[in-house]
Order: C-alpha cells, then structure tokens, then sequence
C-alpha cells in the first residue's frame, strides 16, 4: 500500500477537497452573519448544505453504475471548483441581503456535486488497494476524514479570527484545484475489467439496491443509525446557531468558535483513545 501511488493521490484529493468543504462552510456561516445578523438565514447554510448533499447521495448510485470513477470524482470537483469561483466573485461584487436567494443557490449546488464524492471514492478503494490490505485502507481513510471534518472547525474558525471570510474562500478554492489535480492522476487499472464484465442494471435496481442491503443486515442498520445521529449532534454543536450564540449571547469574538470546536476535537481524540 506503501507504493500505491494512486491510492495515495486519492487520499490526498479527497482530503484536500473534504478540508476545503468544512473553511467554506464556516466562511459562508459568517459572511451570511455579518450581512444578515439573522439567526434563521444563517441556520439555512447548513441545512441547504445537508439536503442537497442527501438528495445527490441518493442518486449517486446511477451514475456509479454509468460512469468510471475517476471520471465521476474528477468531474464533481472539477465543477465544485468553478461553482466556488463563481461564488466568490458574487460575495465580492454583487451579494446583497435582497439577492441573498442566489448564494443559497450556489450553495445547493455545490454540495449537490460534493454527494457524488464519497460514494465514488468508498467504491474505488477496493480497485486501488489489494485484498489483504483492503482494511488498514478503509481505517486510514476513516481516521483521515475524522480529523480533518471535525479539526478542520478549530482550524476554520482560527483562520476565520485572522483573517475575512473572503480569504478563507480563497483558500477553499486553492484546496479544490490542487485536490481536483490529485484526482486526475490517478489510474484505475481494474475499471476496463469491471466494466466489461458489468451487468446492466435497471433504474430501480440502481436506486434500491444499496438501501436493501442496510435494511435485511441488522449490523448495517446499527452503523448506518450511529452515523445519522452523530452526524446530527454534530450539526447541533458545530453549526450556526453555536456561531451565533457565541456573538449574541457570549459576546466575545469569532476566535472563540475556533477554540470551543478545538476543545470538541480534543475530547473525541482523547475518547477514541480510551474506547
């Protein structure tokens, strides 16, 4: 695994791309902020976020069924790139309260694109990295997407501190390029094989088939349950409203969301290590 190049170009996109999702998420919650100071509109950010990246989830599936991998992972963060760029140019020259509908537009659609990622890159592991180490891979990627989802809150709302919403787009954006390179050199040898021998499948078929599994697989419903629940304690603590408590009711300064975020971070190593 040590010598997989493309397995490793692969955790490094990724990687990149996943850093570069969570600064953009707390640049937007405070630009949103500043130019609204509403609870609500601000709340809106992680919401629109979630349900455009669950409703691409679900079809992901047909285009996994369709389409290489590579091809579907260098595609979504292609355009990712270019719908931030466009979102950057908007909040600069021409976002105003009254045209607000627009960012959360492109907000939808760039988490619509980010859907498709995940579900392509957990399939393509298999292809990149031999059987007998085809389980240090998948921990290595977990371990990988733990850190940077939850440290990359500490660090945002650190950077957020320092510096204007602004920059951190822009460090977003340089993440998505250089992760949308990594992306492109990797070689999935086995895709020509896979594809020659794969079996057409109908619309439903495609659709059902993954949520067959975790419904008769009591294990898979257990995992799949830890995940929606963790997923929304935290939504809950790292989200908005905890932004806007810290400005409203602390009254202290945004470099505290960054600290609270760093102590959260801290206790869950600190927890997997005693677990």
């Amino acid at each position: 695994m040590k010598n997989n190049l493309s397995f490793l170009y692969l955790i490094i996109g990724q990687s990149l791309a996943n850093a570069g999702d969570v600064f953009y998420i707390v640049a937007l919650i405070s630009l949103v902020y500043s130019l609204t100071d509403s609870t609500f509109f601000v709340s809106l950010v992680p919401l629109i976020n979630t349900l455009s990246a669950f409703v691409s989830g679900i079809i992901a599936p047909l285009l996994i069924d369709k389409h290489p991998l590579k091809r579907i992972l260098v595609f979504s963060q292609f355009w990712k790139t270019v719908f931030l760029f466009l979102l950057i140019i908007y909040t600069i020259y021409f976002l105003r309260v009254n045209n607000i509908y627009i960012l959360f537009l492109m907000i939808g659609i760039i988490s619509f694109l980010d859907g498709w990622a995940n579900p392509s890159r957990n399939s393509m592991i298999p292809r990149l990295v031999e059987e007998d180490h085809l389980v240090k891979a998948n921990s290595l990627v977990t371990i990988t997407d733990q850190t940077i989802r939850l440290g990359g809150w500490a660090v945002g709302g650190i950077i957020l501190s320092l510096l204007n919403s602004k920059w951190v787009f822009w460090i977003t954006f340089i993440f998505y390029i250089i992760s949308t390179l990594f992306m492109s050199l990797i070689r999935d040898r086995k895709q020509k094989d896979l594809s020659d021998s794969h079996l057409p499948k109908t619309l439903k078929d495609s659709l059902i088939e993954g949520w067959n599994l975790i419904i008769k697989s009591k294990n898979l419903r257990i995992i799949h349950l830890i995940i929606l629940f963790e997923a929304m304690a935290s939504t809950v603590w790292l989200s908005a409203v905890l932004y806007v408590f810290i400005q409203k009711r602390l009254e202290v300064g945004v470099h505290w969301w960054g600290y609270l975020n760093t102590s959260l971070f801290v206790g869950i190593l600190l927890a997997g290590f005693i677990g």
